[in-house]
């Protein structure tokens, strides 16, 4: 038998491995793009339970003060020097700062990538299928600019529904997990009734995802950015609308204070 001569592998095998590292030093090596970064940064590293957590958090912060402000009798002093109107304005609009708050943390994710990746050259992005819909590159900057807004309204939303529940929950921590808690319903509402049964029933689009609450730091095409833009602006609204229609006369607050 001819015997194998191991040396001359390992000396092959050696070249082969010096060969690939000096391409790879040669290579210019570029980072990718400024929005792959931030939704990798959102969807795939820690930050994946954001859509669970921020809704939360948003609640707590949002309501604490108003909550007190009713169950320990506050505002039936202040409704002696203040007109009731005027009153849920001041502090209602207090509440909503929450969101310039969260939407100024998503921001500062979005700085950072730029900071990480230091352009927004995504054509490399479009030529293979990644995390981020290629219509979301194509019509930068506008869907940048609805994500925003879609998330601006999801958080009004999320207030609304605290500060409804403030008024029939005496205990702090149960409003705030009833609140979590109908928000939740409301996703499964939504996603599951009128996306997924539905749209599918009588428009035969099995778009049940998109109407998710829960995928709102996700990409779409422009088509379903739309109609989640759609969503979350007709379920702000009602909550508004229910809004108004729990705190309109100010007898039903002031029997709130009294329970």
């Amino acid at each position: 038998c001819q015997q194998f001569d191991y040396s001359e592998m390992v000396i092959e095998e050696r070249e082969l491995v010096e060969n690939a590292c000096q391409e790879l030093e040669n290579k210019e090596v570029k980072m990718d793009d400024t929005i792959t970064t931030f939704f990798y940064i959102l969807y795939t590293k820690k930050l994946y339970y954001l859509h669970l957590i921020i809704p939360i958090l948003i609640i707590i912060c949002s309501v604490k003060k108003w909550h007190s402000y009713i169950k320990n009798g506050v505002i039936k002093n202040t409704l002696t020097r203040e007109k009731y109107s005027k009153c849920l304005k001041k502090e209602f609009l207090d509440s909503y700062k929450q969101v310039a708050v969260f939407l100024g943390f998503i921001l500062l994710i979005f700085l950072i990538s730029f900071v990480i990746s230091g352009h927004f050259d995504y054509t490399e992005a479009l030529s293979f299928d990644g995390l981020v819909e290629h219509d979301f590159y194509k019509t930068m900057p506008y869907s940048l600019i609805m994500f925003f807004i879609i998330l601006g309204l999801s958080y009004f939303m999320y207030i609304n529904i605290s500060l409804i529940s403030a008024k029939y929950n005496k205990n702090y921590y149960v409003c705030v997990i009833v609140s979590y808690l109908i928000w939740l319903a409301l996703n499964i509402l939504v996603e599951v009734l009128i996306g997924g049964y539905l749209c599918r029933l009588f428009l035969k689009l099995p778009i049940g995802q998109t109407f998710s609450l829960l995928a709102l730091y996700v990409t779409w095409t422009t088509k379903e950015q739309l109609i989640q833009f759609g969503l979350t602006l007709t379920l702000t609204i009602l909550s508004f609308v229910a809004l108004y229609l729990v705190y309109h006369k100010k007898e039903g607050v002031v029997m709130a204070c009294e329970k």
